[in-house]
Protein backbone atom coordinates (compact mmCIF):
# COMPACT_ATOMS: atom_id res chain seq x y z
CA UNK A 1 0.00 0.00 0.00
CA UNK A 2 1.57 3.30 -1.10
CA UNK A 3 -1.48 5.57 -0.83
CA UNK A 4 -4.70 5.80 1.16
CA UNK A 5 -7.65 6.09 -1.19
CA UNK A 6 -9.82 8.23 1.07
CA UNK A 7 -12.58 10.31 -0.53
CA UNK A 8 -13.98 12.88 1.91
CA UNK A 9 -17.45 14.36 1.79
CA UNK A 10 -17.53 18.19 1.51
CA UNK A 11 -18.04 18.69 5.27
CA UNK A 12 -15.43 16.11 6.29
CA UNK A 13 -13.02 17.76 3.84
CA UNK A 14 -13.52 21.12 5.58
CA UNK A 15 -13.00 19.43 8.96
CA UNK A 16 -9.73 17.85 7.80
CA UNK A 17 -8.46 21.20 6.50
CA UNK A 18 -9.37 23.13 9.65
CA UNK A 19 -6.40 24.58 11.51
CA UNK A 20 -8.26 26.08 14.45
CA UNK A 21 -7.07 24.86 17.85
CA UNK A 22 -10.51 23.25 18.40
CA UNK A 23 -12.10 21.38 15.48
CA UNK A 24 -15.47 19.75 16.14
CA UNK A 25 -17.27 17.35 13.79
CA UNK A 26 -20.81 16.31 14.72
CA UNK A 27 -22.86 13.78 12.77
CA UNK A 28 -25.07 10.73 12.97
CA UNK A 29 -23.73 7.19 12.96
CA UNK A 30 -22.22 6.25 9.63
CA UNK A 31 -21.41 9.82 8.64
CA UNK A 32 -17.66 9.14 8.35
CA UNK A 33 -16.57 11.39 11.19
CA UNK A 34 -14.22 8.83 12.80
CA UNK A 35 -12.44 8.19 9.50
CA UNK A 36 -12.32 11.95 9.02
CA UNK A 37 -10.75 12.38 12.45
CA UNK A 38 -8.05 9.82 11.65
CA UNK A 39 -7.24 11.31 8.24
CA UNK A 40 -7.12 14.79 9.77
CA UNK A 41 -4.40 13.57 12.16
CA UNK A 42 -2.47 12.09 9.22
CA UNK A 43 -2.81 15.29 7.19
CA UNK A 44 -1.54 17.39 10.08
CA UNK A 45 1.49 15.10 10.39
CA UNK A 46 2.19 15.44 6.66
CA UNK A 47 2.07 19.22 7.02
CA UNK A 48 4.45 19.20 10.00
CA UNK A 49 8.24 19.46 10.03
CA UNK A 50 9.59 15.90 10.10
CA UNK A 51 11.83 16.71 13.07
CA UNK A 52 8.72 16.39 15.27
CA UNK A 53 7.78 12.90 14.02
CA UNK A 54 6.32 10.80 15.44
CA UNK A 55 3.70 13.24 16.63
CA UNK A 56 1.96 12.04 19.77
CA UNK A 57 -1.84 12.10 19.87
CA UNK A 58 -4.09 10.99 22.69
CA UNK A 59 -7.37 9.43 21.61
CA UNK A 60 -9.82 9.69 24.49
CA UNK A 61 -13.12 7.89 24.87
CA UNK A 62 -15.22 6.67 27.79
CA UNK A 63 -13.51 3.25 27.79
CA UNK A 64 -10.64 1.65 25.92
CA UNK A 65 -12.97 -1.22 25.09
CA UNK A 66 -15.14 1.19 23.11
CA UNK A 67 -12.00 2.49 21.41
CA UNK A 68 -11.27 -1.10 20.37
CA UNK A 69 -14.75 -1.35 18.87
CA UNK A 70 -14.60 1.93 16.95
CA UNK A 71 -11.41 3.93 16.45
CA UNK A 72 -9.11 0.90 16.37
CA UNK A 73 -11.18 -0.74 13.66
CA UNK A 74 -11.10 2.46 11.61
CA UNK A 75 -7.29 2.61 11.87
CA UNK A 76 -7.00 -1.06 10.90
CA UNK A 77 -9.17 -0.46 7.84
CA UNK A 78 -7.13 2.46 6.50
CA UNK A 79 -3.71 1.38 7.80
CA UNK A 80 -3.31 -2.40 7.90
CA UNK A 81 -0.03 -3.97 9.04
CA UNK A 82 2.79 -3.12 8.62
CA UNK A 83 1.66 0.50 8.33
CA UNK A 84 0.15 0.39 11.82
CA UNK A 85 1.98 -1.20 14.76
CA UNK A 86 -0.10 -1.97 17.86
CA UNK A 87 0.51 -2.34 21.60
CA UNK A 88 -1.93 -3.93 24.02
CA UNK A 89 -4.89 -6.26 23.61
CA UNK A 90 -6.79 -6.16 20.34
CA UNK A 91 -10.06 -5.45 22.16
CA UNK A 92 -8.47 -2.80 24.43
CA UNK A 93 -5.45 -1.34 22.60
CA UNK A 94 -2.91 0.82 24.39
CA UNK A 95 -1.34 2.58 21.41
CA UNK A 96 -0.82 2.50 17.67
CA UNK A 97 2.20 3.71 15.70
CA UNK A 98 1.39 4.74 12.13
CA UNK A 99 4.15 4.62 9.52
CA UNK A 100 4.33 7.15 6.67
CA UNK A 101 7.18 7.55 4.18
CA UNK A 102 8.78 4.43 5.68
CA UNK A 103 9.20 6.07 9.09
CA UNK A 104 7.10 6.43 12.29
CA UNK A 105 4.92 9.51 11.79
CA UNK A 106 2.08 9.39 14.32
CA UNK A 107 1.73 7.65 17.68
CA UNK A 108 -1.84 7.46 18.93
CA UNK A 109 -2.17 6.57 22.62
CA UNK A 110 -5.59 5.39 23.80
CA UNK A 111 -7.25 6.52 27.02
CA UNK A 112 -10.49 5.46 28.60
CA UNK A 113 -11.64 8.02 31.18
CA UNK A 114 -14.55 6.36 32.96
CA UNK A 115 -12.84 6.29 36.37
CA UNK A 116 -10.71 8.65 38.51
CA UNK A 117 -7.68 6.41 37.94
CA UNK A 118 -8.08 6.66 34.17
CA UNK A 119 -8.44 10.43 34.41
CA UNK A 120 -5.30 10.71 36.57
CA UNK A 121 -3.30 8.76 33.97
CA UNK A 122 -4.47 11.11 31.23
CA UNK A 123 -3.60 14.21 33.30
CA UNK A 124 0.11 13.40 33.14
CA UNK A 125 0.12 13.01 29.35
CA UNK A 126 1.91 15.35 26.93
CA UNK A 127 0.70 15.46 23.32
CA UNK A 128 2.93 16.99 20.66
CA UNK A 129 0.26 16.43 18.00
CA UNK A 130 -2.97 16.92 19.87
CA UNK A 131 -5.92 15.36 21.65
CA UNK A 132 -8.73 13.49 19.91
CA UNK A 133 -11.92 13.33 21.99
CA UNK A 134 -14.18 10.68 20.48
CA UNK A 135 -17.90 10.45 21.31
CA UNK A 136 -18.13 12.66 24.42
CA UNK A 137 -21.94 12.42 24.31
CA UNK A 138 -23.83 9.37 25.62
CA UNK A 139 -25.70 7.47 22.96
CA UNK A 140 -28.91 5.75 24.06
CA UNK A 141 -30.68 2.76 22.57
CA UNK A 142 -34.20 1.69 23.45
CA UNK A 143 -33.08 -0.21 26.52
CA UNK A 144 -29.64 0.97 27.66
CA UNK A 145 -26.78 3.40 27.25
CA UNK A 146 -24.05 1.90 25.10
CA UNK A 147 -21.66 4.74 25.90
CA UNK A 148 -21.27 6.74 29.08
CA UNK A 149 -19.81 9.88 27.53
CA UNK A 150 -16.94 12.09 28.67
CA UNK A 151 -16.93 14.82 31.30
CA UNK A 152 -16.09 18.46 30.51
CA UNK A 153 -13.11 18.19 32.85
CA UNK A 154 -11.41 16.03 30.19
CA UNK A 155 -11.41 19.00 27.82
CA UNK A 156 -9.87 21.17 30.52
CA UNK A 157 -7.09 18.59 31.00
CA UNK A 158 -6.60 18.25 27.24
CA UNK A 159 -5.96 21.97 26.82
CA UNK A 160 -2.94 21.79 29.10
CA UNK A 161 -1.61 18.57 27.54
CA UNK A 162 -0.99 19.87 24.01
CA UNK A 163 2.66 20.89 23.77
CA UNK A 164 5.95 19.85 22.24
CA UNK A 165 5.41 20.84 18.60
CA UNK A 166 3.89 23.79 16.74
CA UNK A 167 0.36 23.57 15.43
CA UNK A 168 -1.11 21.20 18.00
CA UNK A 169 -4.80 21.17 18.85
CA UNK A 170 -7.91 19.37 19.98
CA UNK A 171 -10.40 17.62 17.73
CA UNK A 172 -13.80 16.28 18.75
CA UNK A 173 -15.84 13.75 16.77
CA UNK A 174 -19.28 12.95 18.09
CA UNK A 175 -22.92 12.04 17.66
CA UNK A 176 -25.45 14.86 18.04
CA UNK A 177 -25.69 15.73 21.76
CA UNK A 178 -28.72 16.46 23.90
CA UNK A 179 -29.46 20.15 24.47
CA UNK A 180 -28.16 20.07 28.05
CA UNK A 181 -24.88 18.25 27.32
CA UNK A 182 -21.76 20.33 27.93
CA UNK A 183 -20.61 20.12 24.29
CA UNK A 184 -23.95 21.49 23.06
CA UNK A 185 -23.77 24.32 25.57
CA UNK A 186 -20.07 25.11 25.08
CA UNK A 187 -20.21 25.30 21.28
CA UNK A 188 -23.83 26.52 21.26
CA UNK A 189 -24.98 23.77 18.91
CA UNK A 190 -28.43 23.94 17.37
CA UNK A 191 -31.11 23.31 19.98
CA UNK A 192 -28.96 24.09 23.04
CA UNK A 193 -31.39 26.88 23.95
CA UNK A 194 -34.01 24.24 24.78
CA UNK A 195 -32.11 23.44 27.98
CA UNK A 196 -31.74 27.09 28.96
CA UNK A 197 -28.67 29.28 28.88
CA UNK A 198 -26.49 27.54 31.46
CA UNK A 199 -23.75 30.17 31.27
CA UNK A 200 -26.03 32.59 33.10
CA UNK A 201 -25.11 30.69 36.28
CA UNK A 202 -21.35 30.86 35.65
CA UNK A 203 -18.84 33.41 36.84
CA UNK A 204 -17.54 36.11 34.52
CA UNK A 205 -14.10 34.52 34.15
CA UNK A 206 -15.56 31.16 33.15
CA UNK A 207 -17.81 32.82 30.59
CA UNK A 208 -14.82 34.66 29.11
CA UNK A 209 -12.86 31.40 28.82
CA UNK A 210 -15.76 29.66 27.07
CA UNK A 211 -16.07 32.54 24.62
CA UNK A 212 -12.34 32.31 23.92
CA UNK A 213 -12.77 28.63 23.05
CA UNK A 214 -15.59 29.46 20.63
CA UNK A 215 -13.49 32.09 18.86
CA UNK A 216 -10.74 29.53 18.30
CA UNK A 217 -13.08 26.75 17.12
CA UNK A 218 -14.41 25.38 13.85
CA UNK A 219 -17.64 23.41 14.21
CA UNK A 220 -18.86 21.17 11.39
CA UNK A 221 -22.36 19.66 11.39
CA UNK A 222 -22.75 16.73 9.01
CA UNK A 223 -25.79 17.04 6.72
CA UNK A 224 -27.87 13.90 6.27
CA UNK A 225 -27.16 13.70 2.55
CA UNK A 226 -23.43 13.21 3.24
CA UNK A 227 -23.88 10.08 5.37
CA UNK A 228 -21.16 7.66 4.22
CA UNK A 229 -23.00 4.54 5.36
CA UNK A 230 -26.03 5.58 3.34
CA UNK A 231 -23.91 5.85 0.20
CA UNK A 232 -22.50 2.36 0.79
CA UNK A 233 -25.80 0.78 1.91
CA UNK A 234 -28.92 2.58 0.65
CA UNK A 235 -31.63 2.66 3.31
CA UNK A 236 -29.13 2.70 6.22
CA UNK A 237 -30.41 5.95 7.74
CA UNK A 238 -34.06 4.92 7.56
CA UNK A 239 -33.34 1.59 9.26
Amino acid sequence: MSTVDFVASPTISQFIRSRKFYAVCCGARGSGKTSGGLIRIIKRAQDQDRQYWPLKWACVRDTRKNIGLTVARTIQFWFPAPYAQWRGKAEEPESCLIVLEARPAVQIDFFGVNSPADHDRFQSYEASGGIWIEEPCPMATNTEFIASGIAESVLATAQTSVRGAPGGGIQVTMNPPSADHWVAQLWQLEGYEAAGEMEAEMGEEQRREREKIRRNSDVFMMPAEENAAERMTPGYRER
